[in-house]
């Protein structure tokens, strides 16, 4: 029996090529999300954001060896609510987050 995944978040990588389905207006967001360019991408819930996201990040993963691109993936889902006096909180859990991935 096939998997359903309801988040992006719970699919492991090497998953994402047998899942996804491009036409040349996903070829060209995953593109742009592989370039240096600050891009915002906008979309109503569940339409694929994360995943394109997700799987721009994949691609740069296997052609790290020759591209030298080390994409960080960083999700909020995760995330707690947290009210704090302490104006950099969000700045440090970005930060404690990024270094996660990181390693």
């Amino acid at each position: 029996m096939a998997e359903i995944y309801f988040r992006t978040e719970n699919i492991r990588p090497e998953e994402l090529p047998n899942l996804i389905v491009k036409s040349n207006i996903e070829n060209e967001i995953i593109e742009s999300l592989k370039s240096n360019a600050n891009l915002i991408v906008e979309g109503s819930r569940g339409t694929g954001k994360s995943f394109l996201m997700k799987y721009a990040c994949y691609q740069l993963e296997q052609s790290f060896a020759t591209d030298k691109i080390l994409p960080v993936y960083v999700t909020f889902m995760a995330s707690t609510l947290i009210h704090t006096t302490d104006t950099f909180q969000f700045r440090n859990w970005m930060v404690a987050r990024s270094l996660r991935e990181l390693i």
